[in-house]
């Protein structure tokens, strides 16, 4: 799946690149250096990743971009979404990303999200890196377009028994600038993860009693959100 993913980014790089719409506008990039405030609303559905229908979370972010060819985001979310088997929990999210825009309107992206989940019977804290490329432009409204990478990671937590899921997969997030103090996003995942094993004989713990191996299963699963962020007033004829 990542061969594939991989490749289809760079079939849409080649397309991008020699769209003559896509150094018509260049000039509307910013030149200085400027930060972004905004907050958030998310809903939608996470059920494949294990909470309850629907979604729902209220976040803050900051854009700060550096001269024409950099840029940092963060942002921390909260979210009251319940696990499957526990009528309680909640989860807070912090992520930080890095762009190199190499070209006015392609950049290369690299950044951490980190999950936090409570419920009554445990915590679970997990790293989600990620790889990707961002498009931007200027049509009838500024755009924005991540295609990103998620990278496996995570590490067996002895003290609870918890393995981590491992997830990995193409991440797309589209978003229009649609007023001056509005943006409207949607994000679709498509994951590959691991199911919780028998971490004394899947390789995560040490294995006293020479059990014989027993890999974790994996499965296929995804994400669907659509994500309103309020903007202090913003243009909607250049790019951002």
């Amino acid at each position: 799946m990542a061969m594939k993913f991989f490749a289809f980014v760079g079939m849409l790089l080649a397309l991008f690149a020699v769209c003559p719409y896509v150094d018509a506008q260049s000039e509307s990039v910013p030149e200085h250096t400027s930060m972004r405030v905004m907050s958030e609303v998310q809903f939608g559905s996470t059920s494949g990743l294990g909470y309850k229908f629907p979604h729902l979370a209220f976040g803050v972010r900051i854009e700060q971009s550096i001269m024409r060819k950099f840029e940092i985001d963060a942002e921390s979310i909260y979210s009251p979404d319940q696990k499957y088997g526990f009528n309680s929990g909640h989860q807070i999210t912090a992520e930080a990303d890095g762009i190199y825009w190499a070209f006015d309107r392609i950049g290369i992206s690299g950044g951490n999200e980190h999950n936090w989940l409570v419920t009554p019977r445990y915590k679970k804290s997990v790293p989600i890196p990620s790889v990707g490329i961002v498009l931007r432009g200027n049509s009838d409204f500024p755009w924005r377009f991540y295609l990103s990478w998620l990278v496996p990671a995570g590490r067996y937590d002895p003290k609870t028994g918890i393995e981590p899921s491992r997830l990995t997969g193409p991440d797309f997030y589209y978003e229009t600038q649609l007023y001056d103090h509005f943006r409207l996003g949607v994000r679709i995942g498509i994951y590959h993860g691991y199911e919780q094993g028998n971490p004394a004989c899947d390789g995560n713990a040490p294995n006293p009693q020479h059990l014989p191996p027993c890999p974790r299963k994996g499965y296929v699963t995804g994400q669907s959100v659509f994500i309103l962020r309020f903007t202090r007033k913003q243009s909607t004829e250049s790019m951002y």
